[in-house]
This record gives C-alpha cells, sequence and structure tokens, in this order.
C-alpha cells in the first residue's frame, strides 16, 4: 500500500497539530491517546493501566517525544492491516479523498520514511 508524504503530514496535523507530546482523553470510550499520531492505549500501545491490544507493541510513553521512527513504525504497522489510514477518525474526516497539495507548497521532498519499511 502505498504511503505518500501528503497522507502523512495531514494525519499528523490533523492528529496533533505536529505535537509529539500531546496526551488526550477521548470521552466517548475514555481512551487514552499518545504522541503526533494518537496512539489509542486500547489498541496501540500499553499505559500499563488499562488492558490494551498493544499492536505495536510498544509503551505508549514511547510516543511522546520528538524521535518519531518507533511512531511511524507503529503507523506502518496499523496501515498494513485492512483499516488502513482509516483507522483514524480525524484523517477520514481532514484527509481523505481531499486535495492534499496545498500542505507541500514549496517543499522538496525527500522519503526517508523508505527506510522503516
Amino acid at each position: 500500500r502505498h504511503v505518500g508524504p501528503l497522507m502523512w503530514i495531514c494525519l499528523a496535523h490533523s492528529a496533533s497539530y505536529f505535537d509529539s507530546m500531546k496526551i488526550s482523553k477521548q470521552e466517548e470510550d475514555s481512551a487514552r491517546r499518545y504522541g503526533i499520531f494518537q496512539f489509542s492505549n486500547m489498541e496501540h500501545c500499553s499505559d500499563g493501566c488499562r488492558s490494551s491490544l498493544n499492536i505495536c507493541r510498544t509503551q505508549c510513553t514511547n510516543f511522546i517525544n520528538d524521535d518519531l521512527r518507533d511512531d511511524i513504525r507503529c503507523v506502518m504497522k496499523i496501515i498494513r492491516a485492512d483499516t488502513g489510514f482509516d483507522e483514524w477518525r480525524v484523517y477520514g474526516v481532514n484527509c481523505k479523498g481531499k486535495n492534499l497539495a496545498r500542505w507541500i507548497q514549496g517543499c522538496t521532498i525527500v522519503k526517508p520514511w523508505d527506510k522503516w519499511r
């Protein structure tokens, strides 16, 4: 599945406004979400406080720093599953099917994420 830079940029902005230290709590399911991509403590990581599927096999606190390598590896695991980026509701609302070219106007794009595949 192709994962281009526009999808990543839009997801990071929509999930956390590019805040790699963000921790939030969802009202509807009381889940906590961590980091730039807002990983759930019920599905993606473990916070040690509640049962989790822990799809990414890591502690949630590992996602609240500026080293995004583990965050990117976790996103790749999630999008390789059936749901892809649709796992994130904010992606469907803000990114899917939208013209995302505005995110990179005037930028030179390199592809560092290829080494994390």
